[in-house]
């Protein structure tokens, strides 16, 4: 399994380490999670590709 995806109970979320420098632009944090609203080890609707391509985007920008 991917080490950016986390179970949490039954649904999987997207964890991801915050660089150093960018983390005083997110309040302090040091990692991001979000939910990718799945059940399961399956790829979710929408696909966690996607979710961590667009994630690698924002921090791009």
């Amino acid at each position: 399994m991917c080490t950016y995806l986390q179970p949490r109970g039954a649904v999987y979320h997207l964890r991801r380490v915050i660089p150093v420098e960018l983390r005083p632009a997110s309040g302090g944090k040091s990692e991001f999670m979000a939910s990718l609203r799945t059940v399961g080890p399956g790829r979710p609707p929408g696909g966690s590709s996607g979710s961590v391509g667009s994630l690698k985007a924002d921090w791009h920008e």
